[in-house]
Order: structure tokens, then sequence, then C-alpha cells
């Protein structure tokens, strides 16, 4: 038994590291190298029609029209470690491309009303302070392919900053959040970002109407959150969706405080020093549905952990949990009879399936691999939808004993 639980975690972090590996290897070719020192502009550079640099510039930049282009084509921006690197305030419809920004307290600032502008292919590098992407007051810009690294905040929006897109970027060793959006922000998007080693991963406070998908934490000393320092989540958080998203390597996966009416859907929580998926603090009203979460150091999902508010009326169905250190499921909410628990999968966990009993089935997606080597393994290609069994239309078998045939390896 114990050899075979050993072959079970060698196998799980077999396939941590091949989710998390691939984006160690796209962070490295993102973030941009320390910036030579090079003779060029000086002063404050007023951009009023398209403008491509030709050399570096030192000092700040402001973008003073509607419309107009600005490309660095890969030089730098350097500042006295105070003000804005480049400030696009009140304009509509520019574009900033290919900056290396160092040396402000934030390197690009969209700001009062300022829309539909795109910030892209850029990177802002700090020593520990400033920020590195900002929109404040500001709806309908895109920051799309850009690197923060080592600044206090990789991107935030903020008071009112909606409908914008934060797509494809890297935040990487930010000191306290990868990306945020707090302060009243609404229907934002953060879709396919990586963070590595911040304090948070991504965090959403006080904020509705999200949509948050398939971006990858991973060395958050705290959470991807709704607040506190791992993967994902937030307090005041209402109406978000998050989906696809794997929150690895960090402390707690996802946290989700005094917030309501979420969606957590298909995403991965693996490998994390504590709790795979927390609820607490009266978390109402949320779905948490077909998430996997798998070899964390506390329980894989845990409702209302020392908490004193109930959590209630939260709705969890087809996860997997699976080889964490603790249970799978624990619900110590006093209200945890409101909380609905159907077709959850617990495999191989410290402290068994769950606390109370009742809240998963400890048998997984199959009636026929129960006890088997490659058990967590057949679930995962379950959970992945690369099988869905051998007996259709129940499917409730893997056949394990079976020859595979010419068709099935095509």
């Amino acid at each position: 038994m114990a050899i075979e639980s050993l072959s079970v975690q060698r196998m799980e972090r077999r396939r941590f590291r091949r989710l998390v590996g691939g984006v160690a290897l796209v962070l490295l070719a993102m973030v941009a190298p320390p910036l030579p020192a090079r003779a060029g502009t000086s002063g404050t550079l007023v951009v009023t029609t398209d403008t491509t640099l030709t050399e570096d510039h030192a000092g700040d930049v402001v973008i003073a029209a509607d419309g107009v282009t600005l490309d660095c084509d890969g030089h730098s921006i350097t500042g006295p470690g105070t003000g804005n690197g480049i400030l696009l305030s009140g304009v509509d419809g520019t574009t900033v491309a290919n900056c290396l920004i160092q040396g402000f307290d934030t390197g690009v600032a969209v700001v009062n009303g300022s829309s539909g502008n795109v910030v892209s292919g850029s990177s802002v590098t700090g020593d520990g302070d400033g920020i590195g992407f900002l929109a404040d007051g500001a709806s309908g810009n895109t920051f799309d392919g850009n690197v923060a690294t080592g600044n206090t905040d990789g991107f935030v929006l903020i008071r009112a900053a909606n409908d914008n897109v934060v797509a494809g970027n890297a935040a990487v060793d930010n000191w306290n959040e990868g990306i945020k959006s707090v302060d009243g922000t609404l229907r934002n998007t953060i879709v396919d970002n990586t963070v590595s080693g911040s304090n948070k991963g991504v965090v959403i406070l006080d904020s509705e109407d999200l949509v948050v998908e398939r971006n990858m934490v991973s060395g958050a000393v705290n959470w991807f959150a709704y607040g506190l320092g791992t993967g994902l989540l937030g307090t005041g958080a209402h109406g978000n969706l998050l989906a696809d998203n794997t929150a690895a390597a960090s402390g707690i996966g996802f946290l989700v405080d005094a917030s309501t009416n979420n969606v957590l859907s298909r995403n991965a929580s693996i490998s994390n020093s504590a709790s795979g998926v927390e609820l607490i603090n009266g978390a109402n009203d949320n779905t948490v549905v077909d998430n996997w979460v798998s070899d964390n150091g506390g329980t894989g999902v845990v409702v209302n952990l020392f908490q004193v508010t109930p959590s209630t009326g939260n709705t969890f169905s087809g996860n997997r949990s699976h080889a964490n250190d603790f249970s799978g499921f624990d619900d110590q909410s006093a209200g945890s009879a409101a909380n609905s628990y159907t077709g959850n999968l617990c495999v191989g966990n410290g402290n068994g399936g769950s606390s109370p009993g009742g809240l998963c089935d400890p048998g997984g997606a199959f009636v026929d691999d129960d006890g088997l080597l490659f058990e967590l393994d057949i679930e995962w290609m379950a959970w992945e939808g690369i099988t869905k069994g051998c007996n259709p239309p129940e499917n409730d078998r893997f056949c394990p004993g079976d020859d595979v045939s010419r068709g099935q390896m095509a």
C-alpha cells in the first residue's frame, strides 16, 4: 500500500510538472533583460502624432492625442524612480508597443476616462516598488503580451476601470499581487496570463461580472484569490466566472472570502501548501463545479475553516479531490446542511473522503479502477475528457484489463 501511494504521488508530481514546465519556459522567454546604459533623448516626450523611437529615452512620455501610435521598437524609457513612465490621460484609441520601461512609480498609466487604447509587447521592470501597468477610471482598454517584473503590483485595474482586457501577459516576481481588479470594477476580462512569484496571484476585490479564464498562477506565497496569498479570488466579489485556471505550488489555491454568486468551473488546484479551494466568511451562493483538486498540503475543498460566519447556499458538484494531505472535502460551517454536494469524487486523501461524511463519492469516475496503481491518472484522463469509459451509455467502467485496439490508439 505504501509503495502504491508513493507511486501515485510521484505520478501526480510528474503531471504537475507537465502543467507547469511549459509556463516556466514562457516566463523565461518573456522576461526582459536588464537595460544597458545607452545614449539617447531626454526630458518629457509629448506624443501627438505616430512616433517610432530610434534611440533610448531618459524621461517620461505623455500620449497627448487620440488615435496615435507610439512604437518604441525595443528601445528603453528610463526614469528617476518616480512618476509615470508612459501616461495616457483622457485619450482614446491609441497604441503603445514594444517599450522597455524602468525607473518609475508606474510604468504605463491609463487614467482619467481613457478608452479603446492598446498596450502591447512592452515590459515594466521595478525595484520592488510601484505598479507595472495601471488602468484607473479607464474603460475598454487592452493590455496584451506585456511583462511586469519586480514591481509591487504587476497589473492593476481600479476605481471603475471597466470592460478592460488583460490577456497573454506575464507577471513575474512582483512583491504584492500579480494581477488585480479592485474597488468597483466591472466586466473586465483576465485571460491567458501567467503569474509567478507574487504574494498573491490574481485578486478580485469589490468587483463584479469579471471573466477570469485560462490563467496560470505558480509560486504565489498565498493565492489565486479573492483575497489571501494564493492563486485566485476575493472579498466582495460577486457574479464572476473563474474557469480553466491553474493554481500550483502556492499557498491556498482558490479562496472565496465573503463573496457571492461566483462560478468556479474546471479549474486545477495542484500541489499548493494549504487548501486547494476554500470558502470562508459568508461566501454564499457560489457554484463550484468540475474542478480538479489534487496533492495539496491541506484539505482539498474546505468551507468555513475556523470562521464564525457560515457560508451557505453553495453548490459543489462533479469536483475531483484526490491525494490531498487531509480530507477531500471539509465543511465546518454551522450552516453546512444548506450547502449542496453531488457527484464529487474523492480518492487517496490523507484523512479519507469528507468531514462530515457524505460530501463526496470515494469511488471515483469508474467502478473498476479502485485501488489500481494508476487510478489517479485514470481519474485525471476522465476529468480532461481524454476517456469517457468503455461501456456507453453508462460509462461507469474503464475496463483496465481489456486489450487496447489499434483504433483506440489512433
